[in-house]
């Protein structure tokens, strides 16, 4: 989903870069690609890639200096404060349901590892079995706060 002009300047106003929305967009597209033409180790790493991007925005909006992600165990630390910065920041009365989808983040990034380093494949069964609901959950809740 790409987001109407308006929303773009509004942001753009307020000095907020949209870089990380568009490669998050542009990353889930592939993904979605991807998935439809049954590379299910690209899809993984696509989406995953599109929930980290959403997180260094939300991130980036409460003022966060992005840069501390930079090195080894970026990913990590990137969902640490991610959560912590959400626990104590967000207010909307789906903080809950929204939290619970947000720990399936360390099992889509186990899968992500394994699509990216392993010598073993994601095929079409585990991915629609076993990856793809809890993957769209999160980055339908990410979605929902970005806004």
């Amino acid at each position: 989903m790409l987001y109407s002009l308006s929303r773009y300047n509004i942001l753009k106003m307020e000095g907020i870069s949209m870089t990380l929305i568009r490669k998050s967009e542009e990353n889930e597209r592939a993904a979605r690609f991807a998935a439809k033409k049954g590379c299910y180790n690209v899809a993984v790493s696509r989406y995953y890639y599109s929930m980290l991007q959403k997180m260094l925005y939300y991130l980036k909006m409460k003022n966060k200096d992005l840069k501390v992600y930079e090195g080894k165990e970026s990913h990590k630390k990137i969902k640490e404060d991610f959560m912590e910065t959400f626990d104590k920041e967000y207010s909307g009365k789906n903080k809950n349901i929204l939290r619970i989808s947000f720990n399936h983040f360390g099992m889509i990034k186990r899968f992500r590892v394994r699509a990216d380093y392993h010598d073993s494949n994601i095929n079409h069964e585990e991915y629609n079995t076993r990856i793809k609901t809890d993957l769209l959950k999160l980055l339908n809740s990410l979605k929902q706060i970005e806004k």
